[in-house]
């Protein structure tokens, strides 16, 4: 219609009329760009928020089980210092030796939810995210989840857990599991082990594990290298705790922000 309308104003030569047609459509043009502009940009703010609410989301569940794990290899690195004085004790318990040098062997790891992270990086939307947000922590917190499994897999595949489980008989292994073992909140997460001890076995096999743990030399030796690993894990663990508080407040202040 309005370029019949152009033609005809064209033939008669009506310039008037023709600039006036030539600045309606370059008008149209332009208010249809902006509208598509300005819903873009709503799109962008709207999927920015949602990354923004997800990423809260997994970060608080991630918080809670990392600070719950810090707080178990905190446990279990006591472990590690106590074996290491117990079996340079003269007159050490046998069942204190046992208990912690099995526990100074246990192991925990929750994975983090990457998988709003990952969506976010696959589909070429990191730029939707705040910049403040990448720079507090975000990102070097996601990026290290590598060296954090590889420090995992280190500590489960340790030469000492393998060895302090190879000397403790199975019964009193499956005893400690029972009466001795961890200790679980009300969402599931590890968070300690338990106070009251009660190891349901014949005292002859107590006495078995301690000797075989007492007389190996090799065990005094990698119980040195156990606090190595565990340390490392849990100053991992810890530097996640911080970078997953920081990335937090900096979501929660943007929030904020846009009420």
């Amino acid at each position: 219609m309005l370029l019949r309308r152009i033609t005809e104003h064209i033939k008669n030569q009506n310039w008037f009329a023709v600039f006036l047609d030539f600045v309606i459509v370059v008008l149209g043009v332009f208010i249809g760009i902006q509208v598509a502009n300005w819903n873009e940009a709503r799109f962008e703010r709207k999927l920015s928020d949602q990354y923004l609410n997800s990423l809260s989301l997994d970060l608080q569940r991630d918080l809670q089980f990392s600070e719950a794990l810090s707080d178990y290899y905190e446990e279990v690195l006591l472990h590690v210092i106590k074996t290491d004085e117990l079996l340079n004790a003269k007159d050490a318990e046998n069942l204190s030796l046992v208990v912690s040098a099995y526990r100074a062997s246990e192991v925990g790891y929750s994975a983090p939810r990457i998988s709003t992270w990952e969506q976010v990086v696959s589909s070429g939307h990191l730029g939707l995210l705040p910049q403040e947000v990448i720079d507090s922590g975000l990102s070097e917190y996601y990026e290290d989840n590598d060296s954090d499994k590889y420090s995992y897999n280190s500590l489960s595949a340790s030469a000492y857990r393998k060895k302090v489980r190879s000397l403790i008989p199975l019964p009193v292994q499956l005893a400690i599991r029972t009466g001795c073992s961890d200790v679980f909140n009300d969402f599931g997460i590890v968070i300690g082990f338990t106070k009251q001890c009660e190891i349901d076995v014949p005292s002859e096999l107590i006495d078995e594990a301690a000797a075989n743990l007492k007389e190996s030399s090799e065990v005094r030796f990698l119980v040195r290298f156990q606090y190595s690993l565990v340390y490392t894990l849990l100053n991992n663990i810890s530097g996640n705790n911080v970078n997953i508080k920081k990335a937090l407040n900096t979501i929660y202040a943007i929030f904020k922000d846009s009420e």
